[in-house]
């Protein structure tokens, strides 16, 4: 038995021998690969940083560090269960409360699992050295935090797990602390305590044996004065000295109240009989003062309410836009599949090197740099050898076309900026822009811009965004089908998604009477959607008239912009002025208009372009028709942001961007833009937005309120005759011309000119006013005008 014991210790001593050198082996590998994932060594220290980052985000650090901790512990023989449970609880709920703090998106709009899903979409961006926030962690916990309580009150958890860690992990050495301090501060003041107390119990000594001796002389008054009992009546002291008096007595002494002979219990009657009658007098005055008081109040609650009703009333005739709620993402539709899906991945893979063997095979040695895959086109970057010329891979673009069998290719050579030619080839599978993509990945810096709108994405994969205010003015053109339309609706979607009411106003023009049907309800119109081409042209001079009066304000209030005169408001509160919305003009098909009116459309784009950018009102013009009688010099001139979708012709592109490349464009969304200051067009593919989408976002932001139209929008057929009236006002030859040719009866450009020494063009021009205002007919060739007003009509109106 004794030999079997030993042996069984010995295998004891033996297996926990080897556990320890198994110990001791797992924590140092712990150790290395926490060293070497820390460090980013090679592929697996990546590898590993990419994982942990993965799951915690920003805490990898801090993950290595403890997976350090522990594997010393663990070397000491040292368990975590000997480290007390609050710390371990401290440490995790500070944890915690770090990695949702890290996780919270900065579009407030996107909540619940919305979170979670776009941190799965995004995740892969771990493993190209980006940070992701919280990490899988963060995103789960804040998308449960959201759900429940909103983007408040995951702060007030945040605050709450902060305070919580901190209690326990310094509860102990901060309890001590604040109990020392509190003992401390405690003792000057129970000192002064008792001293005080001391010196009350002395006042209630002396007051007492006050109290005793004028009680004995009392008594003897009244058995000396039997005359003052008759005539008095028998008073007993108890009669005299009330609970009450001695109570009221008592408490005077807690407050260290001194009182003099007047006011004391024990005088003589009629002594006392004048107390009473003060303190009846005093107690009336009181309460006449509190009925005083309480009359005012009254009188001041009924004030405030009849004011509160009259501002009331007086606030309906103006819109109060502080509680208005902008459209949620959850009205978009979900995030469709990415580009980079596996067939155009193969499909790229196999383009790119065929690519290098045709120009080979045309003597043209050249090397694949990259290879990029955007939503409905793969772009090659191909650096040619030296020696080797760029024009010659522009010249074999048909044949690249028909060796690859590609729909069509654009070749850009060379890539603005680097030393590599650009072939854009169609992908296999064509994956559309998602709305509710580009909104939830608005950078920080554009996060509270009300004029930002989602363009779509670049060849890189990027996010491509516009910034109105900025541009400022975008002119879009088009064949039929190939997405303005679509553009135009992404672009107010998005001002609708960012914008109250009262920061953004619209006003928009449809000649087709079908593209801006959605749009008739919502809060944002300035007026009317406008389908007539001659209500167009008028409603261009409202604007161009609200353009000079508010010139006019800046002026007056000494600034230069629309943003200087908003923060000029909020400064000077006193002026009762209210701030000034952005205007943005949106004109569907700006050829129609041109039939109608060319020279007056011309002239108020021209003016519009021209000086509306600091007045905060800016003008979206598209065309279907880009050509030269449409898309005038003028128009060009002034507006230097441009956006191309596919056109027939290549002389359509030179009148839309100054340059060919539009007819190479697929259609459906694929466009060039130019923003103002570039000279390159960017290849994007535009975000679509489905009607049902649009149609969700104006239900929800009509259905907070109805359009507010300005006046001027009602009465558009009046704007030509105040134009007219201002043009014959111009003049100040008008009315003496006019009296002249009325009391002549003959009207001619050459007589005006004889008789009023003036050129040609003012003589014309003053013919044409007066035929315009009824004075005198029309050109009857050979014939003289006929003047139409006798002068015995214009006698009568004098």
């Amino acid at each position: 038995m004794a030999a079997k014991k030993k042996t069984k210790k010995a295998q004891k001593k033996k297996q926990a021998a080897e556990n320890e050198i198994l110990v001791y082996i797992y924590a140092l590998v712990l150790i290395t690969l926490s060293i070497i994932g820390c460090l980013e060594i090679g592929f697996l220290g990546n590898l590993i940083t990419g994982v942990i980052q993965y799951v915690t985000g920003n805490l990898y650090g801090v993950v290595y560090g403890l997976i350090i901790v522990f594997s010393f512990m663990w070397m000491l023989k040292k368990n975590i269960s000997d480290v007390p449970l609050k710390y371990t609880t401290g440490v995790i709920v500070l944890l915690s409360a770090w990695l949702i703090a890290a996780s919270l998106p900065n579009d407030e709009k996107l909540t619940g699992m919305d979170i979670l899903s776009h941190f799965l979409g995004n995740s892969a961006q771990v493993f190209h050295g980006e940070q992701i926030g919280g990490g899988l962690i963060g995103a789960f916990l804040v998308s449960i935090t959201t759900f429940l309580v909103d983007y408040t009150g995951t702060k007030i958890i945040i605050i709450a797990l902060v305070v919580l860690g901190c209690i326990l992990l310094i509860s102990g050495p901060l309890f001590a602390y604040l109990r020392q301090g509190a003992s401390a501060f405690q003792k000057p003041f129970s000192s002064m305590k008792e001293n005080a107390q001391a010196k009350r119990e002395q006042r209630r000594n002396k007051k007492a044996l006050k109290k005793e001796e004028k009680v004995e002389k009392t008594s003897e008054q009244a058995n000396t004065t039997p005359a003052k009992e008759s005539m008095f009546g028998k008073i007993n002291l108890e009669e005299r000295v009330r609970p009450g008096q001695v109570s009221f007595l008592d408490v005077d002494d807690e407050f260290d109240i001194i009182t003099d002979g007047r006011n004391d219990a024990f005088e003589p009657l009629a002594s006392s009989q004048n107390a009473h009658e003060e303190e009846d007098e005093v107690v009336i005055g009181f309460g006449a003062a509190s009925k005083a008081v309480q009359q005012q109040k009254e009188d001041k609650r009924i004030i405030e309410e009849t004011i509160g009703k009259s501002d009331t009333f007086v606030s309906s005739f103006k819109e109060d836009w502080s509680k208005y709620k902008l459209p949620k993402l959850t009205l978009l539709n979900d995030i469709g599949k990415k580009a980079r899906s596996t067939a155009n991945i193969k499909a790229a893979n196999e383009s790119g090197q065929r690519l290098i063997e045709i120009l080979d095979e045309f003597g043209v040695r050249a090397t694949l740099m990259a290879t990029h895959i955007g939503p409905s086109v793969t772009k090659f970057e191909v650096k040619p050898d030296l020696g080797v010329r760029v024009n010659k891979i522009s010249n074999l673009q048909y044949d690249i076309k028909m060796a690859l069998a590609a729909k069509d290719i654009r070749i850009e050579a060379p890539i603005p900026g680097k030393s590599a030619v650009g072939i854009e080839i169609p992908n296999m599978e064509k994956t559309s822009v998602s709305m509710k993509e580009l909104m939830t990945s608005v950078p920080e810096k554009y996060q509270d811009k009300k004029m930002l709108f989602a363009l779509g994405k670049d060849l890189m994969g990027s996010c491509v965004y516009g910034e109105l205010n900025k541009m400022p003015h975008l002119l879009i053109a088009g064949a039929t089908g190939s997405g303005k339309s679509v553009c135009v609706n992404s672009i107010i979607t998005s001002i609708l998604m960012r914008a109250r009411p009262d920061e953004v106003k619209l006003l928009l023009v449809d000649p087709k009477k079908v593209e801006f049907t959605p749009y008739k309800q919502i809060s944002h119109l300035l007026g009317p959607v406008i389908t007539d081409g001659e209500e167009a042209n008028r409603a261009l001079k409202v604007i161009v008239a609200m353009m000079d009066k508010r010139y006019e304000l800046f002026a007056m209030a000494g600034v230069r912009n629309i943003a200087g005169y908003n923060t000029y408001i909020e400064n000077h509160p006193e002026d009762g002025l209210e701030k000034l919305p952005w205007i943005v003009v949106i004109i569907d098909e700006l050829a129609d208009l041109m039939l109608v009116a060319a020279k007056e459309v011309e002239a108020s784009i021209q003016r519009i372009t021209q000086l509306a950018r600091a007045a905060g009102i800016h003008l979206i013009v598209a065309t279907q028709r880009p050509s030269v009688d449409v898309i005038t010099g003028v128009i060009k001139a002034n507006i230097p942001s441009r956006i191309a979708f596919a056109v027939s012709s290549a002389v359509d592109s030179r009148t839309i961007l100054d340059q060919m490349g539009a007819e190479k464009l697929l259609g459906y969304g694929d466009m060039l833009y130019i923003p103002v200051g570039e000279t390159n067009p960017t290849r994007v593919q535009g975000v679509f937005v489905s009607d049902a989408e649009v149609q969700s976002i104006c239900d929800f932001v009509s259905a907070q309120g109805k359009p507010k139209y300005e006046d001027a929008f009602f009465r558009l057929e009046a704007v030509d005759s105040e134009y007219a009236a201002t043009q014959e006002s111009a003049d100040p030859l008008y009315e003496e011309v006019k009296s002249f040719i009325i009391s002549t009866r003959k009207a001619s450009t050459s007589l005006i000119q004889r008789k009023f020494s003036i050129g040609y063009a003012r003589a014309a021009r003053l013919i044409d006013v007066l035929e315009e205002q009824g004075v005198i007919g029309p050109s009857r060739g050979s014939k003289p005008r006929e003047v139409l007003v006798r002068y015995e009509e214009d006698d009568f109106d004098e």
